[in-house]
């Protein structure tokens, strides 16, 4: 309902109908007809709200492994946030459905590439993955390297920093046990250099990812024990050649 203030020389307030009376700073009266939104159902529209959902789903898994909050600062311009720079970026890697593989990490800003070219279970630690890495362009050896395993069936990332430098072409992430054992086809793998230069400016390479490919755990084959040096292989004697005749005779 709409009340006139001041008598009905006064301005209203409220609404009448689908017409509401908004009352401006600057002592203005403005009437906004009040409409119901549109709310498309179509299955482009549905294919969109998916899309944006795991959009920000991935952004918010990304946050709370710290990647956000250490590496994109940078791209945070124009009144961004770290989040909104984030989506944006996966956006424009992934103008139709959402593709981990396709997913930008890193936008780099200079700093020479790296290239994840294979990863593997660690050996000794069956709750980790060892992420091979390539320099293609070079680099300084001790330019750090980040890895990141991420989940697309539970939609958590795990990120590792421990050191692991350009030099040492690798980079492990250790991971629950369960995604190791039950979750190796939706995992997918990124990395990506970094280094710290004077006045606090961090150098980023751009990101590589790829895709983890199912393979069970090594097992170590079984140990046979060494023949010793005595034994011999256990074959055929040979037959000793017939004595010679004395053909000379005496």
């Amino acid at each position: 309902m709409a009340i006139l203030h001041e008598g009905l020389h006064g301005h209203p307030s409220g609404s009448i109908g689908n017409v509401t009376f908004v009352r401006t700073a600057d002592g203005r009266c403005i009437a906004r007809l009040r409409t119901t939104p549109a709310n498309p159902r179509t299955p482009a529209q549905q294919r969109q709200r998916r899309r944006f959902k795991q959009m920000q789903q991935f952004a918010a898994a990304c946050h709370a492994a710290g990647l956000l909050r250490a590496f994109w600062q940078l791209y945070a311009t124009d009144g961004r946030t770290t989040h909104n720079a984030f989506v944006r970026a996966q956006y424009r890697a992934m103008p139709g459905p959402f593709d981990p593989e396709a997913a930008r990490l890193s936008l780099g800003n200079g700093l020479a590439p790296v290239v994840l070219s294979a990863v593997r279970p660690a050996r000794t630690n069956h709750g980790a993955y060892v992420l091979s890495v390539e320099s293609p362009a070079g680099g300084q050896d001790d330019d750090r390297l980040v890895g990141l395993i991420y989940n697309a069936g539970t939609g958590r990332v795990v990120m590792t920093d421990a050191g692991a430098e350009r030099r040492h072409a690798q980079v492990k992430v250790e991971v629950p046990a369960s995604w190791a054992e039950h979750d190796q086809d939706a995992l997918f793998a990124y990395t990506f250099a970094y280094r710290h230069e004077a006045g606090a400016t961090v150098r980023l390479s751009e990101s590589s990812a790829r895709k983890v490919t199912p393979a069970p755990f090594e097992v170590p084959a079984p140990e046979v024990p060494a023949a010793r040096p005595h034994e011999r292989p256990n074959t055929p004697r040979a037959a000793p050649p017939p004595p010679e005749s004395d053909a000379g005779g005496r």
